[in-house]
């Protein structure tokens, strides 16, 4: 089959039928079937790599956690933060982040749904959100500050390419009342969900994992401003959609993604309400996302 095919009655220069090196860019010069307008464009073969997530795989009930659990563990959820606190919390209240049979494709789909909170002990917790992230949850941080136990992120190779989009499907329906930290009601709120990924830079040879972890972002962070970030893909319109809506987000690259300076971490972050870390939104906020892809390409030399 023809490598490249122009519109009907245009013609290309030179015929995509001989052999090129797509190793390098070619030129091709594409002229109109009336002969009054042409354009030049530069073709270039890239290899790809991309990370795909389905969410299919969930621990059994029966298994040792009390929570739902993907059985992958390089994803965590909210869910390991309100498993710790104290037991009278636990028989009275769902989980917020779970798996439904409401899906793109396969059986399952993460579900994340922001729940009404409660005093415990004299520390109110307005809202639990639906969280799910690629990452790490440490008590390291402080089991007081729930947020800064969320790591972001795993190690991204420069073998993995460099990121350039973000793919997948979701739905959303916000709740009805929007509430602050205090579980007031905000007039005129409507509550958003967050969809993002990032690429940060750590110290080369920082160390990973929930004990001895360096260099982390964490859900404390403010990851839209941060330095660290080099690169973002982030879901502009966290509104209501009734139907899976298919996302495609390119990345931002702020910095250059140099592997001789820094190791490089990537995240990916869904939350039912894009304030939950700090107990704010509209409890009833459900978020389904299924066949999330990030999409990375080689990287050039310069």
């Amino acid at each position: 089959p023809t490598l490249i095919e122009p519109s009907e009655g245009a013609t290309i220069s030179p015929s995509p039928d001989q052999e090129f090196d797509f190793t390098k860019e070619n030129k091709f010069t594409v002229t109109s079937q009336d002969g009054q307008f042409k354009k030049s464009y530069l073709v270039e073969a890239v290899s790809t790599f991309d990370y795909r997530y389905n969410f299919e795989e969930w621990k059994p009930d029966d298994s040792q956690k009390r929570y739902p659990e993907l059985t992958d563990q390089l994803w965590k959820s909210g869910n390991s933060g309100i498993y710790l606190m104290p037991p009278m919390l636990q028989p009275k209240y769902p989980y917020p982040t779970s798996f439904t049979n409401d899906c793109v494709e396969g059986e399952k789909a993460a579900m994340l749904q922001t729940l009404k909170g409660k005093e415990v002990f004299g520390d109110l917790y307005a809202l639990f959100s639906g969280s799910l992230y690629y990452g790490v949850f440490t008590l390291k941080q402080g089991a007081s500050e729930s947020p800064k136990g969320v790591l972001f992120g795993h190690p991204h190779p420069k073998s993995a390419g460099k990121p350039v989009r973000m793919t997948g499907y979701y739905k959303y329906q916000p709740g009805e009342v929007y509430t602050d930290k205090d579980q007031n009601p905000v007039a005129g709120k409507v509550d958003e969900c967050t969809i993002r990924a990032f690429l940060y830079k750590v110290r080369i040879g920082a160390k990973t994992g929930a004990v001895f972890g360096e260099d982390y972002l964490t859900g404390k962070d403010d990851v839209l401003n941060s330095e660290q970030v080099v690169a973002i893909a982030d879901l502009k319109d966290g509104s209501a959609k009734k139907e899976f809506t298919f996302f495609d987000i390119q990345f931002e690259h702020r910095q250059p993604i140099d592997y001789t300076q820094n190791d490089f971490r990537l995240a990916i972050v869904f939350s039912s309400s894009k304030r939950g870390d700090f107990y704010e939104g509209a409890a009833g906020s459900t978020l389904i996302v299924d066949d999330v892809r990030i999409i990375c390409e080689d990287f050039k030399e310069e």
